[in-house]
């Protein structure tokens, strides 16, 4: 397991209120993997929709395929500690250097 190979534990990333139950480790412990794994597939999707859900929301002017685009890089780069600040996705620009251009609604990168 990755956060094993780090010395992480899985009590490093749950908030105190949302410590996984006795009862909830035995019910996933008793289905089989393709299961966990349709589960888990299932929840990928669920946030998907609730992170475009989110977007339309805070940038009603966006139209979808912006909408679209911005949910695929947040879920591209959501292994990465640092996530990128998503502005319109339409061009993306790119100095000279390589590196992307800042964005000038909120001075972050795009």
């Amino acid at each position: 397991m990755l956060a094993q190979k780090f010395g992480l534990k899985h009590d490093d990333f749950v908030l105190s209120d949302e410590q996984t139950s006795p009862e909830q480790i035995a019910a996933l412990r008793a289905m089989t993997g393709a299961r966990r794994l349709r589960l888990a597939e299932q929840l990928y999707w669920s946030a998907r929709k609730m992170k475009l859900a989110g977007l339309r929301q805070q940038h009603p002017d966006w139209l979808e395929p912006q909408l679209q685009e911005a949910v695929r890089q947040l879920f591209s780069h959501a292994r990465t500690r640092t996530l990128p600040v998503v502005c319109a996705p339409a061009e993306p620009r790119r100095h000279q250097s390589g590196g992307q251009e800042r964005c000038g609604r909120h001075g972050n990168n795009a």
